[in-house]
């Protein structure tokens, strides 16, 4: 377990490869972290393949530019609540290819 909730966030455009590598975390609650000024969440979980749920649907993704590869090698995550954001009048979430837009 890896204890975030003190972080402060609001402030922060890049958490690419926050917790990329993070293999043994099976516990990761992200829910107060404040995403809105994010440009880059490439990797941010990679290599977390001990995570079994992770809920990251009130992330603000309307800034992003990149989240390739976010979840990759997260081979126990069973749970995802997806991000889905409005921008520009559409809706977008996570493609296949993680790019935003």
């Amino acid at each position: 377990v890896i204890d975030v909730s003190g972080f402060i966030t609001k402030n922060v455009t890049s958490m690419s490869s926050m917790f990329n590598g993070c293999g043994q975390v099976t516990v990761l609650d992200v829910s107060r972290f404040d995403t809105a000024l994010v440009t880059e969440m490439g990797s941010m979980f990679s290599g977390c393949g001990a995570l079994a749920a992770l809920d990251v649907s009130h992330f603000d993704t309307s800034n992003c530019l990149n989240m390739g590869s976010m979840f990759s090698g997260c081979r126990m995550l069973t749970e995802l609540v997806p991000i889905t954001t409005v921008r520009k009048n559409r809706r977008w979430s996570l493609s296949t290819t993680g790019q935003c837009g």
